[in-house]
C-alpha cells in the first residue's frame, strides 16, 4: 500500500489526487499534468486504498462512503506512480 507523500511535491514518477467536477476524482501525473478520471462510485474505494485507505470490509454504501470521505480530506496528495502512467 502506498504512503501519502507531502503535498507539493511534483516530481516525476509521481500522481496527485485532485478534485474533479460533479462529485469525481482525477489522478494527475505531477510531471505531465496528464489525468485519469474517476467517476464511478465504485471505484472510489480503490482508488482510496492506492492512496492509502485500508479497507478491510466488502463494497458496501459505507465503504464508498469512507472512501469518499478519506478522498476529499486528502485532496493534494501526491505518491509513487503504482502504474496508472506505465512508469
Amino acid at each position: 500500500m502506498s504512503t501519502p507523500i507531502e503535498y507539493g511535491t511534483y516530481e516525476a514518477g509521481k500522481v496527485r489526487l485532485e478534485q474533479g467536477d460533479f462529485g469525481t476524482y482525477l489522478i494527475v501525473n505531477c510531471a505531465t499534468s496528464e489525468d485519469i478520471l474517476i467517476q464511478s462510485d465504485t471505484d472510489f474505494v480503490g482508488l482510496a486504498e492506492v492512496f492509502g485507505l485500508a479497507i478491510e470490509e466488502p463494497l458496501t454504501i459505507e465503504s464508498i462512503g469512507k472512501a469518499i470521505d478519506y478522498l476529499d480530506n486528502n485532496i493534494g496528495a501526491t505518491i509513487a506512480d503504482p502504474g496508472y502512467f506505465g512508469e
